[in-house]
């Protein structure tokens, strides 16, 4: 088992580095995104390299999981409230 010693702030600089691409250049971004995540977790955990790996595909689980999560709950809420305004 690993451990890190990363506090909040560090979290949120990852994170926020490895969202800029993302949003600069939308779809193109994604593998250089996935890049920086790699090598981020890697550095700012302070985690051997095959346990990175393991983060990494975490953290894009819970992304893609969340992700499907609110594409469901768009597509049901916009089903559910505005299909009688639209129809009215």
């Amino acid at each position: 088992m690993c451990w890190s010693e990363s506090n909040f702030d560090d979290c949120m600089v990852l994170t926020t580095l490895t969202a800029t691409p993302m949003f600069i250049l939308r779809l193109a971004a994604v593998g250089y995104s996935i890049r920086l995540l790699n090598t981020g977790v890697f550095e700012m955990m302070e985690i051997q390299e095959h346990s990175a790996f393991f983060f990494l595909s975490s953290i894009l689980t819970v992304g893609l999981v969340l992700l499907v999560g609110m594409l469901a709950v768009t597509v049901a809420l916009w089903g559910s409230l505005l299909t009688p305004w639209m129809a009215g």
